[in-house]
């Protein structure tokens, strides 16, 4: 679908899946955002990807805006789906304990095109060390974007921060962490 810039709505930009710029007279292309597309190493099923086109002249001082929009719609929404897998996860791992979001560092990902990155906290697991486990969007489930998830025993945690055990190179504390909605509803 090609957009005017100025007819572009944020719901045009939370479900585009790749954002690319289109000079209206040259039809020169440049991608903003290229998310869990590229992300889909194992799909598990068909996956529509949904592209966006913005008409915007390529001289068009607009383009830094587009940019910091772009990027501050796709956090909220990584952060919305990193809540949302998240309450997936406590609803079925009765041992889950924490759930602590990680964003990559700058230097190694861009910001627009990062997974969800999780550290779950399981009582019922086994220690096997820092083992990052990848896997692609669930649009049908409303994880839109692809996530990569450590699991570890609390005694692996207590390691993690105690930096004995580090985790994978330009992982970095995003947020506090996400809360099961009946200890988020008990410390209010």
């Amino acid at each position: 679908m090609r957009v005017p810039y100025d007819q572009l709505t944020d719901e045009q930009i939370r479900s585009a899946d790749v954002i690319a710029v289109v000079d209206p007279q040259t039809l020169a292309g440049q991608t903003v955002y290229n998310g869990p597309a590229r992300g889909r190493q194992y799909p598990a099923g068909p996956y529509a990807v949904q592209i966006v086109e913005i008409e915007l002249a390529r001289d068009d001082a607009r383009h830094q805006d587009l940019r910091r929009r772009v990027a501050a719609i796709k956090k909220i929404q990584r952060d919305e789906s990193a809540s949302e897998l998240a309450k997936k996860h406590f609803q079925v791992e009765p041992g889950l304990t924490r759930v602590i979001p990680f964003s990559g560092s700058q230097t190694f990902e861009l910001p627009t095109a990062e997974p969800i990155k999780l550290l779950e906290v399981n009582t019922n697991t086994v220690p096997t060390g820092i083992m990052p486990l990848g896997f692609g969007p669930a649009p049908e489930a409303g994880i839109r974007l692809p996530s990569v998830i450590i699991e570890v025993t609390p005694d692996e945690f207590e390691k993690i921060e105690a930096k004995e055990m580090p985790l994978p190179k330009g992982w970095e504390f995003r947020q506090r962490e996400i809360l099961r909605e009946l200890d988020a509803v008990e410390s209010k």
